[in-house]
């Protein structure tokens, strides 16, 4: 009897100690942005730019670019790297005057979330040629 407490009392311990043992990974940081360019060129004026995920567009899946200046934007895409986004032109009354699907190739660029987390992407400059 004496033996089978040893034995148990072992491994419960041996148990105890399992769920100690380091994780495979410790993701330090919650969400990141990943970012592309997109170079607008064409004759009618942008007076704004949205985009959405491979023409899934709605209310809740249309997101605004940021003007850089130049007929460039700034696209970001948190906490995802689509293949491909429909970019639309908006003209000053915020009609949408075109629209394209632009198909982007992303690369990871480092680990904010740490080791064995999602890398922040960016990707190339994409060139949008709009009427």
């Amino acid at each position: 009897m004496k033996i089978a407490r040893r034995l148990f009392a072992l491994g419960l311990c041996v148990v105890v100690l399992a769920g100690c043992a380091p994780q495979d990974k410790l993701c330090t940081e919650i969400g990141f942005t990943n970012t592309v360019i997109v170079n607008v060129v064409g004759d009618a004026p942008v007076d704004g730019l949205t985009w959405c995920v491979a023409g899934e567009c709605s209310a809740e899946t249309t997101f605004e670019a940021r003007p850089l200046g130049d007929g460039a934007w700034v696209v970001e895409t948190p906490m995802s790297t689509p293949p491909v986004i429909t970019v639309a032109a908006l003209d000053a009354s915020g009609a949408v005057t075109a629209t394209e699907d632009v198909s982007v190739e992303w690369v990871g660029t480092d680990e904010p979330n740490g080791p064995g987390c999602d890398n922040v992407s960016e990707a190339e400059p994409v060139t949008v040629t709009l009427p």
